[in-house]
């Protein structure tokens, strides 16, 4: 059987195919060593997608991570949410007293507001 020479195209830095002879056998065997390594890359990838349980498993990797982030992010949300909370509610108890402090009027008024319904609502009883 005749031997077929395959040359690849020709690259920077490389010879052109009617340039065979000017190559020596180390540059060639390296330019085919190179080759298998991109096949090699080349057909390792394939696998990887080909890979339909390793495909899902890297999606499933990921979503679960993404979760477990936002989980994360709504766990800091709320802690900060309940730290705040006390501070809020003891302001406005004090925003209150400073209101009823400031205008007793307003307090007196619900006082006797509040006296009037319960003795309504007593005498309809």
């Amino acid at each position: 059987m005749a031997e077929k020479k395959t040359t690849a195209p020709a690259e920077s830095g490389k010879a052109n195919a009617g340039d065979d002879d000017a190559r020596t056998p180390d540059q060639i065997e390296a330019e085919i060593e190179e080759a298998r390594e991109d096949l090699g890359d080349t057909v390792g990838k394939l696998a990887d997608k080909a890979d339909v349980k390793k495909q899902a498993r890297l999606k499933v990797d990921e979503t679960k991570e993404r979760a477990q982030e936002k989980v994360g992010a709504v766990a800091d949300s709320a802690k900060q949410t309940f730290e705040s909370a006390p501070e809020s509610a003891s302001q406005a108890a004090n925003r209150m007293l400073d209101s009823a402090r400031e205008n007793p009027q307003i307090v007196i008024g619900a006082a006797i507001g509040l006296l009037l319904a319960v003795f309504l609502l007593r005498r309809r009883k």
